[in-house]
Parts: structure tokens; C-alpha cells; sequence
């Protein structure tokens, strides 16, 4: 462990060119989930609740706890 921690100290720009295909991957790997699973996720929550709220609307007050307050 310590030849290698040596030659990175030794060569920065080298250890970092080295890195940088990994950390891309990792990248890469977390942006294309976040995007092709949660992001579709919490719109489709939105969407939920938005169309359910637009058809009962109407009914919106008999639903509350506290509606007789």
C-alpha cells in the first residue's frame, strides 16, 4: 500500500488520469439511475396527486379531519 500511495504522491497528474475512468463510470452509473428511475418516480407522484386532486375537487372539504370545526 505504501508503493503505491508513494508513486501517486510521486505523480499526481498520472494517479488522477488513472482515477478519473473509475470515478466517470461511478458517474455515470448514479446519473443513469437517478434519472431513469427516481426522477421518473417523484414525477409520477406529482402527476398522482395532481390528477386525484382534480377529480374530487369537489369533495375536497367532506375529506378533511377537521372539517366540522
Amino acid at each position: 500500500m505504501n508503493i503505491i500511495k508513494n508513486f501517486m504522491l510521486k505523480n499526481p497528474f498520472l494517479s488522477m488520469v488513472t482515477i478519473f475512468p473509475f470515478a466517470l463510470f461511478i458517474t455515470f452509473l448514479l446519473f443513469s439511475f437517478f434519472f431513469q428511475t427516481v426522477l421518473p418516480i417523484i414525477i409520477s407522484l406529482f402527476l398522482t396527486k395532481k390528477i386525484y386532486h382534480l377529480f374530487i375537487k369537489k369533495e375536497k372539504k367532506g375529506y378533511r379531519v377537521f372539517s366540522h370545526l
